[in-house]
């Protein structure tokens, strides 16, 4: 690494050969896509500067980091779409891969601060400590634990032997009842979109259900502004290429009406569940966010999925499914000596969410007064 050249870009089109070459070689996750981050530039952050970071040595290219300046006091990088991105990483060479350990990424920052003026924090949430078994080279800055876990599930084992890890002989006994009463409804049918207008449909349902639920939990609606609206359905329109789609559907009906939803990312033989949604009507207490994932487990082990990533965040459902998570990393880094008092806020401020969302009673109680101010 010693002739490494790094540059900034701005125009993703001008990468757009070597970026699929570089997917191409499995480093990297949904997010990094090349028309999923184009679209974020489209979209989701039309307004702020793409910064494309490129490392370069006499072997060729050997990373690619997408990258967003959001200006302000103080100034952030961070991975475009923002908290729609369930996993975060830069795409990666395997050679350097296998040369873990070099301080690359000092270095290659350092450059960055030099090139970008102003007061900037790079901050790079939602990263694996692993990818393929290597380091992740990000994790050569500093870096400090997300408050979220993150879930992966094994679908190797097939879907009896899973049902079985985990509280197996309840989830069959829902799973009948569930059957007989949307049978009496009318049936059920779980429904994966391909025509443009029934994806529109269901986003648009998608959103609606999102927004009432979050007003009654008291949250910002992280999907109420027109930009995030407009980026995921435009990842849901994008159709699937060489066995990769950017948000693939998944619908549960019951009586023609959609009950509940997931949309994921699809790369071959790797599911990441990206947006779910359930409808609070008169189907509501059989549990459809419990049917659809019965279902879709089922679904994508008979079409020859390995792993299915249930994304971030301590669910119950995820802990009745998936027994094993994954510490994510967040990397806060300052690029200039004037954001050095910043980035030591939003450390402080990770590590007090870990802390709250690590205790249960201090969730739980935070989650009461959340919902409460919601309703006020």
């Amino acid at each position: 690494m010693q002739d490494l050249q790094v540059d900034l870009v701005d125009d993703i089109s001008l990468l757009k050969s070597e970026w699929e070459d570089m997917q191409a070689e499995g480093t990297s996750f949904i997010c990094q896509n090349y028309d999923w981050v184009r679209i974020a530039y489209e979209t989701f952050d039309s307004s702020h500067r793409p910064v494309i970071i490129t490392g370069r040595n006499s072997d060729g290219i050997q990373f690619i980091l997408p990258l967003v300046l959001v200006t302000g006091m103080p100034s952030r990088l961070r991975w475009p779409g923002g908290n729609h991105v369930n996993l975060g990483t830069g795409l990666f060479s395997r050679k350097f891969l296998e040369e873990p350990g070099h301080g690359t990424m000092r270095f290659v920052f350092e450059q960055i601060g030099k090139k970008l003026p102003g007061i900037i924090v790079l901050h790079l949430k939602n990263q694996p400590q692993k990818l393929l078994g290597y380091p992740n080279p990000l994790l050569e800055l500093p870096h400090q634990p997300n408050p979220n876990p993150l879930y992966v599930m094994d679908l190797k084992p097939g879907f009896e032997a899973i049902l079985d890890m985990g509280n197996g002989k309840r989830k069959r006994k829902i799973f009948r009842r569930q059957h007989r009463v949307a049978e009496s409804l009318g049936g059920y049918e779980l429904v994966t979109p391909t025509d443009k207008d029934e994806i529109s449909s269901i986003m648009d349902e998608f959103f609606a259900m999102k927004s009432e639920r979050f007003a009654e939990l008291g949250i910002p609606d992280a999907f109420g502004d027109t930009e995030a609206r407009e980026f995921l359905s435009a990842l849901a329109g994008e159709p699937e290429k060489n066995g990769t789609q950017l948000l693939r559907l998944m619908a549960l009906k019951v009586d023609g009406k959609m009950r509940a939803m997931y949309g994921s990312g699809i790369l071959p033989g790797y599911c990441q569940a990206c947006i779910n949604a359930v409808a609070y009507d008169d189907f509501a207490e059989e549990s459809p966010g419990e049917m659809i994932m019965y279902l879709m487990v089922d679904h994508l082990i008979n079409e020859g999925f390995e792993y299915l990533d249930l994304g971030v965040g301590h669910e119950r459902y995820k802990i009745s499914w998936c027994k094993k998570s994954h510490q994510i990393m967040d990397t806060i880094y300052p690029l200039s000596y004037g954001a050095i008092p910043f980035s030591q806020y939003l450390r402080s401020e990770t590590r007090m969410k870990e802390i709250i969302k690590g205790n249960h009673t201090l969730w739980e109680n935070f989650k009461k007064v959340r919902k409460l101010k919601g309703r006020i």
